[in-house]
């Protein structure tokens, strides 16, 4: 393709970071267009049940062979996710087996080129006008987590991509809000890494109220029940949309059926609506 992919280091210059952006808009040409990609467009549409305005406003990508300099060799055949800092810029790369496609089962699940993933937290760039707007924010775990809550309509949402949260990631989220719900994975770092990151984020210097987002413990994360077609997921998706920051305890008072309402999805999660 004759396209150089630039690995994160500090301090990329505008020069590089205008090449890694290239190299991601050729892939998703790619995942658009080419017949090479059958198997990757129909995974995201199909088995995934993502709309194509998802997939364009994430700017997805395949990557059908390693000619692009900086690019591993086990990218070839699987789906790329760009990662981007909270400007927009592309300093990493995520790719993904697509189930049925030439190259799965060769390799992991998820391959990266190198970043540091606590400074950055994936969708931020996306999401920070709806967590303004809405006085909230929703933090997941990866990926597709929030892809796929982006695709219901959930726009203030960011993946932490990880089970740990970073102080850095914590000042990030500070600049947008004070509201913070956690959805977390239902195995055992899921969990604790939703318990300590609540712990974090409700403690100096941040003191940013934190809660965990309660769903049902049948799916292992929050991208399986979304898509599971669970009679609970619709109605969990309505509750997080129409969450507008946490209530005031003046308020709690005298908006009982809210809360109720709330709590019936959301466990202690209360919001405004």
């Amino acid at each position: 393709m004759g396209l150089v992919f630039t690995l994160y280091r500090e301090g990329l210059s505008e020069a590089e970071l205008s090449e890694n952006a290239k190299v991601v808009d050729a892939f998703h040409t790619i995942l658009r267009k080419s017949p090479l990609a059958a198997k990757a467009r129909d995974y995201l549409m199909n088995k995934r049940g993502l709309s194509w305005g998802t997939v364009e406003d994430f700017r997805l990508g395949y990557c059908p062979s390693t000619e692009v300099e900086g690019i591993p060799a086990l990218f070839k055949n699987r789906l790329v996710i760009p990662i981007e800092d909270h400007h927009g810029k592309v300093v990493a790369l995520s790719s993904r087996q697509v189930p049925g496609d030439i190259s799965d089962g060769e390799g992991p699940k998820y391959l990266h080129t190198p970043f540091k993933a606590g400074d950055i937290l994936f969708n931020l760039v996306r999401a920070k006008k709806a967590i303004i707007s809405s006085d909230m924010c929703f933090i997941v775990e990866g990926f597709f987590d929030a892809i796929t809550l982006w695709d219901g309509g959930v726009r203030n949402v960011v993946a932490v991509m990880g089970a740990r949260m970073s102080q850095i990631q914590a000042s990030l989220i500070l600049r947008y809000t004070t509201n913070t719900a956690w959805i977390p994975d239902h195995d055992e770092p899921g969990m604790l890494g939703c318990q300590k990151a609540v712990k974090m984020l409700s403690s100096q210097p941040f003191a940013i109220k934190a809660k965990m987002v309660k769903y049902s413990q049948d799916y292992k994360d929050i991208d399986e029940f979304l898509r599971s077609g669970d009679e609970g997921a619709g109605s969990l998706l309505k509750q997080l949309k129409l969450c507008k920051g946490f209530l005031s305890q003046s308020n709690r008072a005298g908006s009982k059926k809210i809360k109720e309402k709330m709590e019936s999805v959301l466990g202690r999660l209360q919001c405004n609506t």
